[in-house]
């Protein structure tokens, strides 16, 4: 029967969530260790930064003169307009 009281205070009352002046509390009090790690992820970026794989990346754009849709007539079977299809490569 306890145990159904607790469950049910548990769940009128849920436990508060951290505040920011809480988070920083903990950071004060484990100071060291803190400014460690914090050192540990500042030097292990600059060393990739440094020593990382460079990537690079081509690219060619090909343009083709006139519309990219079929031009849009009155008739119901218009004819399509191919004469600007073709492509060249330079």
């Amino acid at each position: 029967m306890a145990d159904e009281d607790l469950i049910r205070a548990r769940r009128r009352y849920p436990a508060p969530s951290p505040t920011a002046r809480d988070v920083v509390q903990v950071m004060f009090r484990r100071r060291k260790i803190f400014v460690c790690v914090a050192a540990m992820v500042l030097a292990g970026a600059a060393v990739y930064s440094l020593v990382g794989a460079r990537y690079e990346a081509q690219m060619k754009i090909l343009v083709r003169r006139g519309r990219a849709d079929a031009p849009v007539s009155a008739g119901e079977n218009a004819p399509l307009d191919l004469t600007r299809i073709a492509m060249t490569h330079d």
